[in-house]
């Protein structure tokens, strides 16, 4: 079985790079991985949700590196705008994936003012793409 080309359980991730491509190319901790993964699918699978899991894990990911320091990081290898070119992402989804990279890369950044920043843009897509659902408390 070819694990990239061959998925289990939908096709949200069909045609693009995966989130497990870009994140073991380009050496994510497992916190950015998953948000990038479910700011990458959401449209595709679980919606709002998966935004509410992501804008989480920013809490989670800060909580860390208040306890660990920030992880280390290298050079990335696949190129952000080819990521989200792959995978039709644009506007604030877009912007809150490089958001999300940035973050990462940045050892010594502001992480509390990275964090909400990231959290912000998540929430901004969530407000976008689903004003019906949406509901503040679920994003503070």
């Amino acid at each position: 079985m070819d694990g990239l080309n061959n998925q289990v359980g939908g096709n949200h991730y069909e045609g693009g790079i995966q989130p497990f491509q870009l994140s073991a190319a380009n050496g994510h901790d497992a916190c950015t991985h998953a948000i990038q993964k479910y700011l990458t699918r959401f449209h595709r699978k679980a919606g709002i949700e998966d935004l509410k899991k992501a804008h989480h894990i920013c809490y989670i990911r800060l909580d860390l590196i208040r306890d660990w320091g920030a992880p280390d990081t290298r050079e990335p290898r696949i190129k952000l705008a080819e990521y989200l070119r792959s995978n039709q992402c644009c506007g604030t989804t877009a912007g809150a994936i490089c958001a999300v990279e940035r973050w990462c890369r940045s050892p010594h950044a502001d992480h509390p003012r990275e964090a909400d920043a990231c959290r912000a843009l998540i929430r901004d897509v969530a407000q976008a793409h689903y004003p019906d659902q949406f509901k503040e408390e679920d994003f503070l």
